[in-house]
């Protein structure tokens, strides 16, 4: 992980936050990057998902 291109995400977002500052801008645009997958799984696997715990909450 020595270079900038396989840095995971956390890394990255973490290097926006200085020591004396905070570049507001980039790290609120990197983290909208961050979460949109994640959002837009949950919402395509919503509905298996809530089956899935709703099943296993009859079941047991």
């Amino acid at each position: 992980i020595n270079t900038a291109a396989k840095k995971p995400l956390t890394l990255g977002l973490y290097d926006l936050v200085g020591r004396w500052e905070v570049q507001w801008q980039y790290l609120t645009a990197a983290s909208l990057f961050a979460v949109t997958p994640v959002i837009v799984l949950f919402i395509l696997i919503e509905k298996q998902l809530v089956r899935g715990l709703a099943g296993g909450a009859i079941k047991g």
